[in-house]
């Protein structure tokens, strides 16, 4: 028994002995495991990018009324626009709100449009303006074409007493420019081609309407009758020393001119609605442009009881509050 035993022992031990010093073993790693079908998936989730949304630009009105005038008349642009960031009219009106009207006085037929714009959409409308010219005049049918016409020029009453006013009215067509002497108002902007204004001349006055363009000019006149007219008791005609500098007035009738050495200043006033000449208003301007905004304006001056002093207020343009009331004079001469 332990003699096989040993046998089985030897045997065992030199089959083990017999394996070669030298050869290779190849190693199998094990396949890991396919990951259960309930196992969690990591997803990216898909971002979904949303166009911007445009604002649709919808004109809902662009009209002219009336659509056709006469030359030196007005009609009424008119605009409603939705969606819009900017709205802009051609034809001199340029850029405007979303809504709203304009008065036009084209010389000759014209076509305005209308662009809408929001940044990533346009629209365009327009609309005509025909204007036709007028050869005939109420007061002139020998009238030559292409001049101005002047349908009415009147005062109403055509008599007055001194203190009192009359109010004095005009039509013009065709006309570029018209002008009325002496003046029935502050001019300090052109006179429109239809309007009225009041007056009140210390004496009989007749009042000169000229209305002119590049064929020529034509004039028409109205008389306001003054009776019992009162003398002008102050005059302001002279040389005065002047916060703004040496000023010399001339007066006629109730009209005073002069200039003022600041700014080489005009002056330009009437006494005729205060008939004790007590005071004077009109216009001042100076350079370099002798008009509004910077450069002309308003003044009211009253004169002390002794005729040698005066004070006054001023303003830039024809409205609007008094700018200062700071200036003085006082007379040097006569």
């Amino acid at each position: 028994m332990k003699n096989s035993l040993l046998l089985i022992s030897i045997s065992l031990l030199l089959a083990i002995i017999t394996i070669p010093i030298f050869g290779c073993i190849t190693v199998v790693s094990p396949q890991p495991s396919e990951s259960p079908s309930n196992a969690p998936v990591d997803t990216v989730p898909q971002q979904t990018e949303n166009a911007p949304e445009t604002t649709q630009i919808v004109i809902n009105s662009f009209t002219a009324d009336p659509s056709a005038i006469e030359s030196g008349a007005s009609a009424i642009i008119s605009w409603d626009v939705s969606g819009a960031t900017s709205v802009n009219i051609d034809g001199g009106i340029g850029s405007v709100d979303s809504a709203g009207h304009i008065a036009v006085t084209p010389p000759a037929t014209t076509i305005y449009t209308l662009t809408a714009s929001n940044g990533t959409d346009t629209k365009t409308a327009s609309v005509q303006v025909i204007v036709s010219s007028v050869t005939t005049s109420p007061k002139s049918s020998t009238s030559t074409s292409g001049l101005p016409v002047i349908h009415s020029f009147t005062s109403e009453p055509e008599i007055i007493t001194a203190g009192e006013s009359s109010t004095i009215s005009w039509s013009v067509y065709n006309a570029t420019s018209v002008t009325i002497n002496p003046a029935v108002y502050r001019q300090l902007t052109p006179i429109p081609a239809t309007g009225s204004a009041p007056v009140s001349p210390s004496v009989t006055t007749t009042y000169t309407l000229t209305a002119a363009n590049a064929a020529g000019a034509r004039t028409e006149t109205v008389t306001v009758t003054v009776i019992s007219a009162t003398v002008v008791s102050k005059d302001w005609s002279g040389t005065w020393d002047t916060n703004w500098g040496t000023m010399h007035l001339t007066q006629s009738q109730g009209k005073v001119t002069g200039t003022y050495s600041w700014d080489d200043g005009k002056i330009e006033g009437y006494i005729s609605k205060n008939l004790s000449g007590d005071m004077l208003a009109g216009t001042w301007s100076e350079e370099p442009s002798y008009a509004p905004p910077s450069d002309a304006g308003d003044f009211e001056f009253i004169m002390a009881p002794d005729f040698n002093s005066f004070t006054g207020c001023w303003r830039y343009g024809s409205s609007g509050e008094w700018e200062d009331c700071d200036w003085t004079g006082t007379r040097v001469t006569p």
